[in-house]
């Protein structure tokens, strides 16, 4: 078992929590407990992959500028704070016609799209739909 305390972050994995530490746990915290840390750890763990991906885009996507043509909120927030966001948006990529894509996303309440904004974005030709903004 690695103890590196990074381990954990870089390879989430369910929490399993037994024995005298898990009895414990659970009188002190309840049975959801040990579910509340796995959802939260699947969380960590998506979170970890879509900003790999976007950091990927970031450097091998296609540059493109796309027009916001309708701004929908979900009703979710991210981290207490920024609401997530659904988008469509119509990409005019420089070499190609248009196309137009819908996405979700969380945004800082200083930066919400409007609906006409011009935004720049970089998006993956293989999958048109994963796009990230700049």
């Amino acid at each position: 078992m690695n103890n590196d305390p990074m381990y954990a972050v870089q390879s989430p994995q369910k929490v399993g929590i037994n024995g005298l530490k898990g009895w414990i746990s659970k009188v002190f915290f309840g049975k959801g407990f040990e579910n509340e840390v796995d959802d939260s750890l699947e969380i960590a763990n998506n979170q970890m992959k879509l900003i790999e991906k976007q950091n990927q885009l970031i450097i091998e996507g296609i540059s493109a500028e796309a027009i916001v043509t309708e701004v929908k909120k979900t009703g979710k927030l991210l981290n207490f704070t920024d609401p997530i966001l659904t988008l469509k948006l119509k990409v005019i990529p420089n070499s190609c016609v248009f196309f137009e894509i819908e996405t979700t996303m969380a945004f800082s309440n200083l930066t919400i799209p409007q609906e006409g904004q011009r935004i720049e974005i970089k998006y993956d030709p293989q999958d048109k739909s994963s796009i990230v903004i700049l």
